[in-house]
């Protein structure tokens, strides 16, 4: 008789216990975790971003300074109208540059 009183306040309490426990998972730590994942997941995104932008325009400026060079090589001023084909050169160099740098930094 004693087994079945000590039984009968045993397992409610375990299973209290275990509710509990998995009550605790469910609500306070496995949101806290996710939280965290996409927190951690928003900041690499951010850094790639910040790394492609920083790789487009240190691309942006040796695009730049070839062109200026273009233009002082024709007796020109910088920022001169090149001839369309020489531009088209520059200008599909700056696309190709830029698809490279998302290409290595991709996101």
């Amino acid at each position: 008789m004693k087994n079945k009183r000590v039984l009968a306040v045993f397992f409610p309490i375990s299973f209290l216990i275990i509710s509990l426990s998995f009550a605790y998972y469910l609500i306070l730590f496995l949101p806290n975790k996710q939280k965290a994942e996409q927190k951690l997941q928003i900041e690499l995104y951010e850094k790639k971003t910040q790394a492609i932008q920083e790789c487009i325009e240190k691309g942006n400026e040796k695009i730049k300074e070839a062109r200026d060079k273009q233009c002082k090589t024709l007796n020109r001023g910088e920022d001169c109208g090149l001839p369309k084909d020489m531009a088209l050169r520059y200008d599909t160099a700056k696309v190709e540059m830029r698809d490279d740098c998302i290409k290595q930094y991709s996101i």
